[in-house]
């Protein structure tokens, strides 16, 4: 072959190649998200701090955290896999239970701003002696799920599951719906110290 038959051959290639890219529109590409592998949903009854017990994910631990007053227990669940953290708060009922629910509230509302809803779920405990209040947030919220457990009477505890980077509802949809499973479960499982 000679040098002016290649050269022909390649310039009738690339001008077909450049007809034949110009006959469509292009189509944008969606933006893509990391697949997510979640674990196998399973379960581990533990006793947290402040005599609290309550089913927990075998993916998930607990951390104890100082600092709080004397009648205030602070700790966190954590997972590392998904990068986030249950923060719970538990208080002591005291003639301060419509305090209590209205600070709650106001953590929840806290996040109205960012939120395109917030929904109220009322859930109660599987033995019956406690109930509360499940919030989900929908949108680039800091905190999707907010909630607080009480008997009424004695115990309180509230707490907000929180990821450590920037909100992206989208992304993050598959593991808050994950995780907010878990959380309810932690809702109906939830002994304080003199029922146990």
């Amino acid at each position: 072959m000679s040098l002016k038959t290649i050269s022909l051959f390649l310039l009738t290639v690339c001008t077909m190649a450049l007809l034949q890219s110009c006959q469509s529109d292009p189509v944008p590409r969606p933006r893509g998200y990391f697949r997510i592998e979640l674990s196998e949903k399973a379960l581990k009854q533990v006793e947290a701090p402040c005599g609290i017990k309550f089913d927990l994910p075998k993916y998930a631990g607990i951390e104890r955290l100082q600092g709080a007053g004397k009648d205030t227990c602070w700790f966190n669940v954590y997972a590392p896999r998904y990068n986030a953290r249950l923060h719970l708060s538990f208080i002591e009922v005291d003639n301060n239970f419509q305090s209590l629910v209205e600070d709650a509230y106001q953590f929840a509302f806290q996040h109205e701003q960012k939120a395109n809803a917030i929904i109220r779920t009322p859930i109660v405990s599987n033995d019956g002696q406690s109930s509360g209040l499940l919030y989900d947030l929908t949108g680039n919220v800091a905190s999707p799920v907010q909630f607080f457990v009480t008997d009424s009477s004695k115990h309180f505890i509230r707490g907000g599951l929180y990821f450590q980077n920037l909100p992206n509802e989208d992304s993050l949809a598959p593991v808050v719906e994950y995780l907010r499973e878990d959380v309810i479960k932690i809702m109906k499982t939830i002994q304080w110290k003199e029922s146990y």
